[in-house]
């Protein structure tokens, strides 16, 4: 949904105006939708890529925010459709691990959540997508 998808980049970029920002479809498996974030001025504040992927207990969709150096700025889920229980130890685990500053290399180094293994794997295959969209789309 349009409205939800705004109202999180809205939430990462406090200045964001959809009127001015620039949205494609991503080229990248996973990426279902990249964002150019601009304010009123189109200066641009950053980039937001709608990533979406699935395993055999669920999907998710995520938002990942990333600066014009490449680091990471945010991640926020936008559907978690996961098996009931790990909801909790997936948004722990985003809201811990997954902060500002990281750049792709970093991610690796993010380990699973015990009891949601899955999960956690499919967040980070998710974010790294979002990374090699950024870095240039499909390799």
């Amino acid at each position: 949904n349009e409205d939800i998808d705004a109202n999180i980049i809205k939430s990462i970029y406090s200045a964001y105006d959809k009127a001015k920002s620039e949205a494609s479809q991503g080229t990248t498996e996973g990426v279902e939708k990249k964002v150019v974030v601009k304010d009123s001025n189109e200066n641009v504040l950053g980039y937001v890529y709608k990533v979406s992927g699935r395993h055999e207990y669920g999907s998710m969709t995520l938002m990942v925010a990333i600066d014009a150096s490449g680091k990471l700025v945010d991640v926020a889920i936008v559907k978690n459709g996961q098996t009931a229980g790990t909801g909790a130890p997936i948004k722990n685990l985003i809201d811990t691990e997954y902060t500002g500053g990281l750049g792709l290399s970093d991610i690796d180094g993010i380990h699973a959540v015990s009891g949601a293994t899955l999960g956690s794997d499919l967040v980070k295959n998710l974010v790294k997508a979002a990374f090699a969209e950024h870095n240039g789309g499909a390799q």
